[in-house]
């Protein structure tokens, strides 16, 4: 699937639970918490299962910053869907 395809469908999730849909809460935890996670994740955990040597690693710019944007990211993504699933955003939902 393309990015621009699935980028469009959680963007009109998204705008659901904006507008109070309460379903839209557990479909966003479904696609961004567990298939983004897998995406995200997926190469650099590969590559520890691969055996790969940490004397591998190359701490060069590039590298470094995709890690941390990358960190920054997953950790943006589970606060994300912390507070998604607070009592005080219930608030903002209609009972479904």
């Amino acid at each position: 699937m393309r990015p621009s395809v699935r980028t469009t469908g959680v963007l009109a999730v998204a705008s659901q639970l904006w507008n109070g849909r309460g379903w839209a809460r557990g479909a966003l935890a479904v696609l961004v918490g567990g298939l983004a996670m897998i995406t995200l994740l997926s190469g650099p955990v590969g590559w520890m299962l691969d055996g790969a040597p940490w004397s591998a690693v190359h701490l060069d710019p590039g590298f470094v910053s995709l890690a941390a944007v990358r960190s920054v990211h997953v950790l943006a993504v589970w606060a994300a869907i912390v507070l998604m699933f607070r009592p005080a955003a219930s608030v903002y939902l209609r009972p479904t």
